[in-house]
């Protein structure tokens, strides 16, 4: 359905700007007593009609060409590298709150890879905003600490695979990496305040007031719900890109 009003809208945008080409060429031979005037809306004329061809005709060619590259050049190495950081999207902010994949894993499946892909979906679609909550309230230093550098570890690789890969990646792989990127930018962010206020303040850390007690609470309710929020994105992202890696 998406798809369906996208490519009319992209019809109705390209046919209104060949219109509005050729009232402007149109007036241009109306107006030809002017000496400056008919050339400049001649100008224009000519530069919507490229526009509309670029925007409905060799965009979607240079997209789908884009994509047909994408399959038909991917390698076990760029696989390989994408699979990481899906793996370490879905893990690795759950790994210090104690939630594993080791919980859902099938001893019986002997196809190591396969398992852990399950696996870690099954995870990431369980777990639950009020378990990541109690979790982080009942979480000690080291595990804040733990948490941190794993931020930093998903931040440098999510960042690392949009600057490697952006020119290349078929868009629908980019949006979703984009939307991934949006939802840990509101983790990280908060984990940085959490920290500036508490990790680093030993006093404040092992006896805090009724004040400091509550926003202690708040941080840790609207970390989890970032963190949600991050994991159904994580879901789309693994998603697009399974469906990618069997086309290809």
């Amino acid at each position: 359905m998406f798809d369906y009003l996208k490519r009319h809208l992209i019809g109705s945008i390209s046919f209104g700007m060949i219109l509005l080409a050729l009232i402007t060429y149109l007036a241009s031979q109306y107006l030809s007593e002017f000496s400056i005037l008919p050339g400049f809306l001649s100008n224009i004329s000519a530069s919507l009609v490229i526009l509309a061809i670029t925007i409905y005709f060799i965009n979607p060619v240079l997209e789908k060409y884009k994509e047909n590259k994408w399959k038909t050049d991917l390698n076990k190495d760029l696989t390989r590298d994408f699979k990481l950081l899906s793996n370490m999207a879905a893990t690795y902010l759950l790994s210090p709150l104690n939630i594993t994949i080791y919980n859902f894993i099938d001893p019986h499946n002997t196809d190591i890879e396969e398992e852990a892909e399950i696996s870690i979906n099954k995870m990431i679609k369980n777990v639950t905003q009020q378990e990541i909550e109690a979790n982080l309230l009942t979480l000690s230093k080291d595990g804040w600490k733990h948490l941190t550098t794993d931020i930093i570890l998903v931040r440098d690789e999510i960042k690392e695979n949009i600057l490697v890969y952006e020119q290349i990646m078929p868009r629908k792989l980019l949006t979703k990496i984009l939307s991934l990127r949006v939802k840990f930018k509101a983790i990280d962010t908060n984990v940085g305040l959490f920290n500036s206020i508490f990790l680093y303040n030993e006093r404040d850390w092992t006896s805090r007031t009724t004040d400091h007690k509550n926003i202690f609470n708040n941080f840790c309710r609207d970390i989890s719900q970032n963190i949600s929020e991050y994991l159904s994105s994580v879901i789309e992202f693994r998603k697009i890109l399974a469906k990618i890696d069997t086309e290809s």
